[in-house]
């Protein structure tokens, strides 16, 4: 955990229990008051199914009451790219 200021953390690989009772590990959240920043890092090509991903990271997020600001895939290849989702 890194806290930036009084109410800016970033988590790192935190672990998340779903209410299906499943274990969710989004690769960053940063947490800004009640809203969250979901990034998530990938090699390879982009897939739809990151978009998912990102999507039940997101829900698991809203049903804990936070408030989903942005989510962001970075594409980690022998370019960098970011996408918003």
């Amino acid at each position: 955990m890194i806290i930036l200021s009084k109410i800016v953390i970033v988590y790192t690989e935190q672990e998340i229990v779903t209410s299906e009772k499943n274990i969710i590990i989004p690769d960053r959240l940063v947490i800004n008051n009640n809203n969250v920043t979901i990034i998530d890092y990938k090699t390879g090509n982009p897939d739809k199914k990151y978009h998912e991903q990102l999507n039940k990271y997101a829900k698991t997020l809203e049903n804990l009451n936070y408030v989903i600001e942005k989510k962001i895939l970075v594409y980690i290849n022998s370019k960098i790219s970011v996408e918003e989702v």
